[in-house]
């Protein structure tokens, strides 16, 4: 053996390949260049930069990156394409030094959605509109998701489906904005339909829908292949529904308010854009210290020590602050509306039973404290004091009493500040709280028990 010393010093390392996965069921094929391949169960496709994705009746799914790059740990890509689906990837080939060996991986680092149903799971450290695109032929939409480590790692996982001229989004932390009308909606429970001048949010729970119930029944269907056939098969989409119609009273309008203190959504964003300074600020001075103490790893264990202190200390003063802003926020919404539409003058009085009421005024306005109205309502406020003229105790059943009709729909109490044992000669300041359809303009606060005469408090606003 030639050159001594013995040992794996002349060999040479090991080296593998790990290409995008995939699977397939049905007709499905890859567009490169002028050629058409055929993707069947058992062939060996490797997935390249530029490919465009094809489904006829059938289905791609478990697409994913074929390893993680170290220098780009955040960018991770899982999808699964539905039947008539197009889709353009693009994907970076990357290399890992290992003990072992070295290790080429391919990545999925843009995907753009040409048309039909995807169901995307994806991260990236950059914008994600940087990577996760929907073709021009569709209204443009912006994913906010909310997971994200130090809300620098952002992560989106969401069922698409592009068609003619709308997008329909659901199964979606976080939000979404319709970038030509700068309108938003909340992902959760809620099915996001962007058409091109509208942004419409359903809350399924309460208006269930076909198609979005089988596509997420389908997901188990296609993971676990329990009604998949064997090789090749046949495709299909087993008859999925069409989505329930468009409702305008889903459309998301914009409602201007004043805050009163900053809202949850102001205070994360603001915690969020200081707590990445703080982290980019200690890569930086890290650095630094790297290329100070390069000859001394004493001076720099000592020096990234101290700078982990400091940064720890700087973290925990600025979740200190979040959670005295959260809380400030908590005792403001206590207090009434933290984000008002429109206040209105009431004056009036009356007296109902023993107790003389001062109406003073009305508000109405889309968020108290941690609780933001639902699209299509407001908070009502209605204000007043209340003195008990009488020599005895007044007992109050406020939810049996107060009622409200908005422009003639009747509406439940929904919360109340008012003393329900008024004792003689007291006096009390309070509130009826309902939530009213955001159109409604002109309101009756019946009063008056169920078997009693009722009285009537008449206002707009």
């Amino acid at each position: 053996m030639s050159g001594g010393g013995g040992g794996d010093a002349g060999k040479a390392k090991r080296q593998t390949d790990f290409p995008l996965t995939w699977k397939v069921y049905g007709r499905a094929y890859v567009m490169r260049g002028g050629s058409r391949i055929e993707l069947k169960k058992g062939k060996e496709v490797v997935l390249k930069d530029g490919d465009r994705l094809v489904t006829e009746d059938g289905y791609i799914y478990d697409i994913q990156d074929g390893a993680t790059s170290y220098e780009q740990p955040a960018e991770k890509t899982w999808m699964i394409m539905y039947p008539r689906s197009e889709a353009v990837i693009s994907v970076h080939i990357f290399e890992n030094d290992e003990d072992a060996g070295k290790i080429t991986g391919h990545l999925i680092t843009r995907i753009e959605l040409v048309k039909g149903l995807f169901w995307i799971r994806t991260s990236t450290n950059r914008e994600v509109g940087e990577k996760l695109v929907l073709s021009s032929n569709v209204p443009q939409l912006e994913f906010k998701p909310e997971s994200g480590e130090f809300g620098k790692r952002k992560e989106v996982e969401a069922i698409i489906e592009l068609s003619n001229d709308s997008v329909t989004v659901f199964r979606m932390a976080g939000r979404v904005v319709h970038r030509s009308i700068g309108l938003e909606a909340g992902g959760g429970g809620n099915k996001i339909v962007a058409t091109r001048n509208g942004l419409y949010a359903t809350k399924l729970a309460e208006y269930p829908d076909k198609r979005v119930k089988f596509v997420n029944e389908l997901f188990r269907i296609i993971m676990n292949e329990s009604r998949l056939l064997k090789g090749d098969g046949e495709g299909g989409d087993f008859s999925m529904p069409d989505y329930s119609p468009i409702r305008e009273e889903d459309r998301v309008v914009k409602r201007e308010s004043t805050r009163t203190v900053k809202g949850m959504k102001e205070i994360e964003e603001e915690y969020w854009n200081r707590m990445r300074k703080i982290g980019d600020e200690g890569k930086e001075r890290a650095k630094q210290y790297r290329e100070k103490y390069w000859n001394a790893p004493g001076e720099l264990q000592k020096a990234l020590q101290e700078d982990y202190i400091k940064k720890s200390k700087e973290e925990k003063e600025l979740h200190e602050e979040f959670n005295r802003k959260e809380l400030e926020l908590i005792e403001a919404g206590k207090k009434g509306l933290t984000a008002i539409t429109k206040t209105g003058a009431i004056n009036q009085t009356m007296q109902y039973r023993e107790v003389g009421f001062n109406f003073s005024k009305a508000e109405r306005g889309i968020e108290r404290g941690m609780n933001k109205c639902p699209n299509g309502k407001e908070f009502l406020l209605v204000w007043f004091s209340a003195s008990n003229t009488s020599n005895s105790t007044v007992f109050f059943d406020p939810n049996a009493e107060f009622n409200l009709l908005a422009d003639g729909e009747s509406i439940q109490l929904d919360n109340y500040k008012l003393e329900t044992a008024l004792d003689p000669g007291k006096s009390s300041d309070g509130y009826l709280q309902f939530k009213i359809p955001e159109k409604a303009r002109n309101f009756v606060v019946v009063i008056g028990k169920k078997i009693a005469p009722k009285m009537e408090l008449k206002f707009s606003v």
